[in-house]
C-alpha cells in the first residue's frame, strides 16, 4: 500500500467513526448499514492492493533470484519469503529452521558461514558475506547475504532481517575473466621470449653486447608489468603492489636497503604501465651506478595525496657519492622522464645532492593517475 492509498484508507476510517457516533433515530440502522457496506467495498480494495503488490514482490525475488529472511531474537524463530524454497532448491514443505539452512552450505563453508552468524546474532553485527550452497539435485550456488539488526524503542536488538543473492552467474563470469588473463599471459610471455630471441639476432655483431641485455632486461619489465595487470584484469593496482612488482625483481635481497612509504591507494592501470616501466628504470640504475650498488646505501620511495595532486619521490643515500658530470640521455633517461610526463601529463624533477639521486614527479590532475582515493 502507498502513502496516498494509506491516507485515503486512514480518511475513510475517520468518517466512519463519525458518522457511527452521530448515528441517531429511526434512520439509524440504515445509516450504520451504508457505512458498514462503504466500509466493506473499501476493505477488499485494499486487500486486492495489497494481494497485487505482494504478487509482485514474489515475481521480482524470484525472477531477480533474491530472497527475504528474518530471525527473532526473542523467540528465536527463523522466517524466509517463498522465493527462498526456489532459491535454494527446496520443496514448499521445509520448515523455516536454522538446522535445515546450515544442512544446504557447502562444507567448505560452513565455519565461516556459522562464525558470521554467530557474531550477528549474539553481537549484532551487519552480515556481508559470500558463501555456497548444495541443492538437493547437487547443484552448486554461489549466495550473497546480506543482512542487519532491527533495534525497538529502548534500543534493544529484537530481529535480524536480510536478503539473500544469487550471485552464481557473475561468480562464473569473474572465472571465466581470470581464465582468459591466465592465458593471456602465458601467451605474453611465449611473445616476449621470441621477441628477446629475435632482438639478440638482429643486434649480435652489430652493437655491444650491453645494450642488447639492457634491451632484453627491458622487455622482461614490461613483462612483469603485463603479468601483474592481467592478473587483476582491469582492476586498478594498490602503488605498494606496483612498486614491489617492478622494483624487487631488479634488487634482489637489496630489497632490505628500501624504505616503502604512502597511503593505501589504487593506481589506475594505464598509469600503472609507465610507472612501472619508470620505476625499474631507477631500480636498474641505482643498483648499477647508485645506492644499491653497494650494501650500504638505502632508497626511499614515498608517495603523496594532497587535494588534487599526486607525487612520487625516489630518494636514494649512500656515503661516498660524486654527482655526475653532465646530464646523460639515455633510454632509461626518457623513459624516466619526458615519455612519463607525457603519459601522466606531470612534472618530473630530476636532482643530486651529496647523497645521491633525488627524483620525483608531481602530477597536478590526480584523476590521471588515482582510481581509488585512501579511505576514510
Amino acid at each position: 500500500m502507498n502513502g496516498e492509498t494509506f491516507d485515503s484508507w486512514q480518511a475513510e476510517m475517520a468518517t466512519l467513526e463519525r458518522g457511527v457516533l452521530e448515528l441517531s433515530g429511526a434512520d439509524a440502522k440504515a445509516a450504520l448499514l451504508e457505512l458498514l457496506k462503504r466500509d466493506s467495498v473499501r476493505r477488499r480494495q485494499t486487500e486486492a492492493e495489497l494481494a497485487y503488490a505482494q504478487e509482485w514482490i514474489q515475481l521480482a525475488q524470484e525472477v531477480g533470484g533474491v530472497s527475504a529472511y528474518s530471525f527473532d531474537f526473542e523467540r528465536q524463530e527463523l522466517s524466509w519469503s517463498p522465493s527462498t524454497y526456489a532459491l535454494y532448491g527446496w520443496s514448499p514443505d521445509r520448515p523455516a529452521t536454522v538446522d535445515n539452512w546450515l544442512a544446504s552450505i557447502h562444507p567448505d563453508d560452513l565455519s565461516e558461514v556459522q562464525e558470521v552468524a554467530a557474531r550477528a546474532l549474539e553481537h549484532g553485527t551487519l552480515v556481508d558475506h559470500e558463501f555456497r550452497i548444495v541443492r538437493d539435485d547437487g547443484t552448486v550456488r554461489w549466495i550473497h547475504d546480506r543482512a542487519r539488526v532491527v533495534l525497538d524503542g529502548s534500543n534493544r536488538a529484537t530481529r535480524l532481517v536480510g536478503l539473500n543473492i544469487d550471485i552464481t552467474e557473475m561468480k562464473l563470469a569473474q572465472a571465466t575473466t581470470e581464465s582468459v588473463a591466465k592465458e593471456s599471459s602465458h601467451r605474453l610471455k611465449n611473445l616476449l621470449s621470441v621477441l628477446q630471441g629475435l632482438v639478440k639476432a638482429s643486434l649480435t655483431g652489430k652493437v655491444d653486447l650491453g645494450i642488447i641485455d639492457d634491451i632484453i632486461e627491458r622487455i622482461v619489465a614490461l613483462g612483469r608489468s603485463q603479468d601483474i595487470f592481467l592478473q587483476k584484469a582491469s582492476e586498478p593496482i594498490a602503488i605498494s603492489e606496483l612498486i614491489l612488482s617492478q622494483v624487487h625483481p631488479v634488487v634482489g635481497d637489496a630489497v632490505k636497503q628500501l624504505s616503502v612509504d604512502g597511503p593505501p591507494v589504487l593506481v589506475d592501470t594505464a598509469a600503472a604501465q609507465s610507472l612501472g616501466m619508470a620505476l625499474y628504470e631507477l631500480a636498474t640504475n641505482a643498483c648499477k651506478h647508485g645506492a644499491l650498488h653497494s650494501g650500504a646505501g638505502h632508497v626511499s620511495i614515498a608517495w603523496y595525496v594532497d587535494d588534487d595532486a599526486f607525487s612520487l619521490h625516489w630518494s636514494e643515500h649512500q656515503q661516498e657519492f660524486s654527482a655526475p658530470v653532465g646530464e646523460h640521455s639515455g633510454f632509461g633517461t626518457l623513459i624516466t622522464g619526458g615519455l612519463l610526463e607525457r603519459a601522466l601529463r606531470g612534472k618530473v624533477t630530476r636532482t643530486y645532492d651529496h647523497t645521491g639521486l633525488k627524483w620525483s614527479i608531481d602530477v597536478h590532475d590526480i584523476r590521471r593517475i588515482i582510481a581509488q582515493m585512501p579511505s576514510s
